[in-house]
This record gives structure tokens, sequence and C-alpha cells, in this order.
């Protein structure tokens, strides 16, 4: 027996299910640069984010206390931490460099195990070559020590949080995450008008920026077909050239969106372009193939990356490593505990001792996460929670 139970989007590192009761006062902080708060509300607009892999990121500031390093905010270990190592003052800086461009909605600062250490004041800035910032994308007042700024979908490689205010209080990051709405591309196909030798559609999809599709001669005319096994709800893709041919870019564009691939309705976005990555906005899609003509220009067309943004159709299980549980109570003779839940084993399993009215089951996922669902998974046993 499997009880699953969506919600709104919640960003929280404990989850507690109360059985015959209900919750409250679980949530974090949030910043949204729109409403420009003079505190972090509550994350709850229905939004499947995920965070991006850190893998091979870096990190720098503008000062950094010893025995803390930039480095420790990617660890996935909340005991360890970046800290400033002076009272808060305005224009320092946390930087982190995702190594390519990347798309993105959403960033998290935990401080929670040191819970004063969270930014009073601060701005939000991206750029795709760390020298060049633009004007901050989010600007927020923290209040709590999980911080989290949402923002309009950005495109870019590096993201710098600087201060812009002082406090009697150090600054400090023990786990940094970058969040995307960006779907999954396992399953999709890719086809094109023409196809400059190897440099085949798939390679635009692949995920690495060093491969790549290009365009037979001028990009002219020539179209990008991207089928994505199924429908899926949008409205952002981006087009990066990469940087072997950073000019490649679509200098104009539209886009228009089928569900058999052959008869597409009227185009649903067009625009031109200045640089790679093309980012581009368009009424929210519900479609499974998606047509990028480009207009006119004597260079040819190259995408190394080309990604989506939207709602994605595909849940996916955060890992479980790490992670503990605890319970009210466990089964009289000491048997099925807690951790039986969590070691994905359907043969092992938590069981209360008793009647379930009022008993609780706790899970401690070790750092921040951000999820929108729980299975609670019975196996064999019939004992579902009859008021979670």
């Amino acid at each position: 027996m499997s009880l699953r139970e969506p919600f709104p989007v919640r960003a929280s590192r404990v989850v507690a299910i109360l059985i015959g009761a209900t919750i409250a006062g679980l949530g974090c902080g949030r910043v949204n640069d729109e409403t420009a708060k003079p505190a972090p509300r509550l994350e709850s607009d229905a939004r499947p984010l995920i965070a991006l892999s850190r893998s091979g990121w870096t990190a720098t500031a503008s000062a950094t206390a010893s025995m803390t390093s930039p480095a420790n905010v990617f660890d996935d270990n909340p005991a360890t931490r970046w800290s400033i190592g002076a009272n808060q003052a305005a224009e320092q800086y946390f930087q982190v460099d995702m190594v390519s461009v990347r798309s993105f909605v959403e960033l998290t600062m935990d401080t929670s195990q040191t819970p004063s250490d969270f930014p009073k004041a601060f701005r939000v800035n991206v750029s795709n070559d760390g020298a060049s910032w633009g004007n901050p994308i989010a600007t927020g007042v923290g209040a709590v020590p999980i911080v989290a700024v949402s923002f309009a979908p950005q495109a870019a490689r590096f993201v710098r949080v600087t201060l812009t205010g002082s406090a009697t209080t150090s600054w400090s990051i023990h786990e940094f995450n970058v969040l995307s709405n960006t779907l999954s591309r396992t399953g999709w196909s890719a086809t094109a008008s023409t196809t400059n030798g190897t440099n085949d559609p798939s390679k635009a999809i692949d995920g690495a920026l060093s491969t790549a599709w290009t365009s037979m001669g001028p990009q002219t005319g020539q179209n990008f077909l991207l089928n994505m096994s199924a429908r899926q709800t949008f409205n952002q893709i981006v087009l990066n050239s990469g940087g072997n041919a950073p000019n490649n870019y679509p200098r104009s564009y539209s886009v228009a969106v089928s569900n058999d691939g052959t008869t597409f309705g009227p185009v649903v976005a067009s625009g031109t372009a200045t640089a790679s990555p093309v980012v581009i906005d368009l009424p929210n899609q519900f479609a499974q193939f998606v047509k990028i003509t480009a207009g006119s220009d004597s260079a040819p067309w190259t995408i190394a990356d080309l990604v989506v943004n939207g709602q994605p159709t595909t849940q996916f299980k955060l890992p479980r490593s790490g992670w503990t549980a605890t319970a009210t109570s466990m089964a009289a003779n000491g048997t099925n505990p807690p951790a039986g839940a969590l070691d994905g084993a359907t043969s092992t399993r938590w069981s209360s001792n008793g009647p379930q009215t009022g008993q609780s089951f706790t899970v401690d996922m070790l750092t921040f996460r951000t999820f929108n669902q729980i299975t609670l998974d019975a196996g064999t046993t019939s004992s579902a929670p009859s008021g979670a």
C-alpha cells in the first residue's frame, strides 16, 4: 500500500508526519524581488524546482575566516561552512562559478547551524564572464537562517551575493544551492533542416558544451526541431552556442509548437539576439514538439546546449544518503526501527507500537531540500495512516 501526498513546493530540512493531527509552522524564509517585502515570506507557490548539480563548482569571497572555506558550501555537510570572519559590512560578497552557463530561478543560503549569521541586507547579480554584472536580479532583507531568493529566469555562469548594509553579526553560508525549473531531456531527440558534418542535432541536447549541432552554411531560414518525447508545460527556451562558436547564435528567430511534429500552429515567440546564450521567453505552452527557425544572417547557426524551462512532468526522488529518522514509538519488541523506512529495502520497515492515533514520524534530510511530494509505502501491510 502506498500513500502519495503532493503539496506546494517546500524548502526545509526536517519533515514531520503526524497521524490524526495537523502540522503547523514548517517552512523557511524566501525573498522575492518583485514583492520587495522587508522580510522573507514563506515559500508557498507550487513550482517544481530542482537543485542543480554542484559538481566542479568553485566559490570565492571578499574575505574568508580561518578554519572555513568557500568550498564548504558545496560539500552537503551542514556542519562545515564559509564565513566572512567579521561583522557584516556593505560590499562584502560571496561569488559562485557554476563552470558553464546554467538556467535557474532561485538560490538558497543555509546558515541554520549558525542561525544569526544570515545576510541581513543583500543584492544578487549574475554574469557570464565574472566581470560584467549588470543590474541586480534581486534584492532582499534576511530575517531567518535559511534564505531562499527567487527571481525571473536567468541564464548565467556566475552568481554573486553582495551585502548592502552593515550588522553586528558575521556572515556565514553552510550550504549554497541554485535551483532550476529546467526539464529533464531524457528520451528527447532532435532533427534539423541541415547539418554540417558530424555536428548532428542530438549534440545540442546531450548536456555537453564541448559538442554541438551546426547548420550547413548560413543560418538563414534554417530550422531546428526538438521532440520532447511527451507533452510538456514550458515557457522558456535557452540556446547556447558554446565557447567554440560564440558568434554562431541566431540573429533573429521564431518559435512554433506542435503535438505531432507535422502540424504547427502560429508563431508563439519571435525576436532578435545580440549574444549567446539566447533566452527565448514565451507564453505558457503545452506541447511535445518545438520548432525554432532562424532569420537571415550569413553566419552558420550552432547550438551547443538547448534547455527548456517549465513544469517537469517527471518526478525525481531525492537521494537519502545520510538521512535519519525518529518516531514517537516503534514496535514493542524493538524491531522495525525508523531507519527501516529509509534503507531502500521493501523487506524492512518502521512500525509504531499500538494504535496510530497521534503518532509521529520525523525525517532529517541532513541539509536544506526543495520538494513537493512525500510517498509513504506500507508494503504488504495494510496499516496506512488514517489521518496524516
